[in-house]
């Protein structure tokens, strides 16, 4: 593997629920637990590049705000996401 997409669930949905292109930031509603997903990965020596992909609802409102601000959050969740699995 070269590299993998983490992401979250939209809040309010079941599992079963979530449709295939709308994800929200890792770490922001909990559906998904990302912090598991990428402790994992990391435990099985995996060193390749991590992608928070936040697709429909979340892009819609990164295209409207400054580039330095999306950088900004997007690295805020990577961050808090390595701070999780640390801690498990």
């Amino acid at each position: 593997m070269v590299c993998f997409h983490i992401n979250d669930g939209i809040a309010g949905k079941s599992p079963k629920e979530q449709l295939d292109l709308t994800r929200a930031m890792p770490m922001t509603t909990g559906v998904i637990d990302s912090a598991r997903i990428y402790k994992m990965f990391k435990d099985k020596g995996y060193a390749g590049p991590v992608l928070l992909e936040p697709i429909y609802p979340t892009y819609e409102r990164f295209v409207k705000m400054e580039a330095e601000a999306v950088v900004k959050e997007v690295a805020e969740g990577y961050n808090k996401m390595e701070e999780f699995s640390s801690k498990r």
